[in-house]
């Protein structure tokens, strides 16, 4: 069964332009789960988060580290 975050992977994208995540986080912000028993994690954006302005006039919420289950149901973008 796929998992439904192999659709943000971009292979092509991570040939060219690689990104490495030097932190070594142990478990989700959110809910606390472990990452050892998951295949993802995810370094994104949080529903509902108090929003911080950009230079271009855009905003951005928090970032956590999230697991697929909280990326899902509270995460909005990567």
């Amino acid at each position: 069964m796929k998992n439904f975050l192999e659709e943000f992977i971009d292979i092509e994208r991570s040939n060219v332009d690689p990104q490495y995540n030097l932190d070594e986080p142990e478990s989700c912000d959110l809910c606390g789960k472990s990452f050892s028993d998951q295949e993802f994690f995810i370094d994104g954006e949080v529903k509902g988060t108090s929003q911080i302005p950009l230079p271009n006039g855009l905003s951005m919420g928090q970032w956590a580290y999230m697991c697929p289950e909280c990326f899902k149901n509270r995460g909005i973008a990567i």
